[in-house]
Formats: C-alpha cells, structure tokens, sequence
C-alpha cells in the first residue's frame, strides 16, 4: 500500500492527462478493494484486536491515504473529466458502503490509541466527503463522536498545550464547517453541544427581542470598555471556551477555522455572535464579512 499511495501521488502531481488516465476506468475496482479490504479489518473480529502485532489498524490507515487522493477524481469536480468514468450508479453504491463504514469506525471506542488513529484517519478522509454524507453522520450518530474528537483535540491544543497539538485541529474543523455548512440538522447538533441551551444564564440575553439593539459597527466604541469584550457565557475548560480561544491562536488558518465555525452556528448573526463570543475575539470575523471597519494602520 505504501508503494501504491506513492505512485498515485506521484501521478497526481504529473501532467493533468495522466492524473485522468490513472483513474479511468478501473477506479471503480481500486476503490471497491479497499472498500473491502477496510470492511474486512473493522468486521472480522474484534477491532483493533488484544494483540499489539494487530496490524489491521495500520492497514486502514494506508487504504484511508490512499482513498483520499483519489476521492477528488472520483466524486468531486474532477470527476467529470475522468475517462470512462464508472457510472453515477456505481459510485452511489461505493460510496454508500464506505459512507456506513466511517460511520462504523467513528462509533468505536477510543480507549485504544490504534482505534483512535484510525477515528483521526476518517476524519482527514471526510474533509472532502460528498455533500450528502452529512445526513449519514447525523442518522448514525457521527456527529457526536465528532464532536468528541473536536474537543480531545482541543483539550490537548489549548489546556495540555501540546507541541504541534494546533496542526492537527486542521482536519477536524475545516470537517465540523463543512457539517455546520451543508446539513441544518448537524448544525443543530453542534450549536447545542458547543452552547448548551440549560447550561448558559445568557439564553434570553442572547436572543433578546422587543428592544432596539446598534451593530457591531455602532457598538465598536462603546463595546472597547464594556463587558462585550469578553464572552457572554464561557466557563473555563467548556467546548465553546476552547473553540474561543482558537480565534486568537497564532496560526491564522486554525483561527480562521475556529472563527467560521462559531460563525456559522450563531446562524451568521452578528449580535449573536458577539455575544458568544466576545467583541474582542469577533472583531476579526467581523471585519472579515464586512461588518466592522478596523483602523488604517497607518
């Protein structure tokens, strides 16, 4: 497998006919045998196995690699100019069966650090799942296990603070976007475990109706000096306080990721999302969707 992820990746940094001719028609066969070959190592027996000579782990890891460089000819805008591409019914079923087994791994436990690698392998593998793959996670319970993984991964990044713990938050929220993004369903799911509706004394605050409130623009001064600088309702050590802290992280991508994520479960409404999170954690997002004017630096 390892040989395998080579050549493909070699080819798909070559000449774009031959990333197009690499998977004609004979990826509808690779992507069945490690279809399979992942069904059979999660199936077989009990995964990932008592013995640490176990390698079924390992193997799933290789076939996710391998799966992920050629997903994007196989069902996103590339596909289209594939040769003889298999038809729309032949991938339906592939990825209908694969679909069902990321489910089956994200439900695993991850008291083994095997099954925890192969959870994080699925999650770098659903960074380009198809669209529809969202309401499998929701009628399977992905979402949770998500968000599971969402906050370990943040524990070790913003508490534990683990050297290079932040590269690895990338998979999982650039994941948790696309959820929040294109299934209203998921998106519930999450807003209610990042802000919990009987956990925050700020709910009527929050959604305050029957008086005029000014926007984040009119507010920008006033905001400088008040309690709005700071989050509404964030307890240390809570999901929603570490997502906040990311939104001043040094890495930029990460803390545009952590951004867009509250953005996108405070519904793109400003208030709410200032409210949440903060005028001085949200001034960034907001200036971005056009918003707020910051200061010429000049």
């Amino acid at each position: 497998l390892n040989r395998i992820n080579e050549c493909i990746r070699v080819e798909l940094e070559s000449e774009p006919e031959n990333m197009y001719n690499i998977t004609s028609n004979s990826i509808i066969d690779l992507v069945h045998v490690f279809v399979g070959m992942a069904s059979w190592c999660i199936r077989s027996s009990a995964f990932p196995g008592e013995s640490r000579d176990d390698k079924r782990a390992d193997l799933i890891e290789e076939i996710f690699q391998v799966l992920y460089l050629v997903q994007p000819t196989y069902t996103g805008n590339l596909a289209k100019h594939v040769k003889l591409s298999p038809s729309q019914e032949e991938k339906e079923e592939v990825m209908t069966q694969l679909g069902i087994l990321l489910c089956e791994i994200l439900n695993l436990s991850h008291q083994d650090s095997r099954a925890y690698r192969v959870k994080l392998a699925t999650v770098t593998l659903l960074m380009d799942m198809p669209s529809d793959y969202s309401q499998y996670l929701v009628l399977n319970g992905g979402i949770k296990q998500l968000l599971d993984i969402l906050d370990y991964q943040l524990s070790e990044a913003v508490i534990e603070k683990r050297q290079q713990a932040s590269l690895s938050l990338t998979p999982i929220l650039v994941v948790m976007n696309k959820l929040t993004s294109s299934n209203s369903t998921a998106k519930d799911i999450v807003k209610e475990r990042i802000f919990p509706t009987n956990d925050s004394d700020s709910k009527n605050d929050v959604h305050k109706t029957g008086k005029a409130q000014n926007s984040p623009a009119e507010n920008q001064n006033n905001d400088s000096s008040s309690d709005r600088m700071k989050p509404k309702d964030a307890p240390y050590g809570t999901l929603r306080w570490k997502l906040i802290e990311l939104m001043t992280n040094i890495d930029s991508y990460v803390k545009r990721c952590a951004s867009e994520l509250l953005w996108n479960i405070c519904d793109e409404n400003a208030k709410e999302y200032v409210n949440r999170t903060g005028y001085g954690n949200a001034i960034h997002m907001l200036s971005i969707k056009g918003l707020v004017q910051l200061p010429s630096s000049k």
